[in-house]
């Protein structure tokens, strides 16, 4: 997020007292893991969370910021 967009989210908090202030950032951590089933086989399970998804600001769908999220997955790999 530019330090505009940052300041905009607070001033219309201020002068509107609607909204909400905009968070600088968004963040992700993801966690994996490869494991080797059998030697043709590869399971790679995969976790992600989300903090501040879309920083805070608001979009054509919803006028409230998303909140946190948690994804999960898993890939497989098979060798021929």
């Amino acid at each position: 997020m530019s330090p505009a967009a940052v300041r905009f989210g607070s001033d219309q908090v201020f002068y509107t007292g609607t909204g909400f202030p905009y968070a600088g950032n968004e963040t992700v951590v993801e966690l994996t893991y490869l494991y080797q089933a059998a030697p043709w086989l590869a399971l790679q399970p995969d976790l992600q969370v989300v903090i501040n998804p879309g920083a805070g600001m608001p979009s054509i769908y919803s006028r409230m910021p998303l909140k946190n999220g948690v994804i999960g997955g898993v890939r497989a790999t098979i060798t021929f």
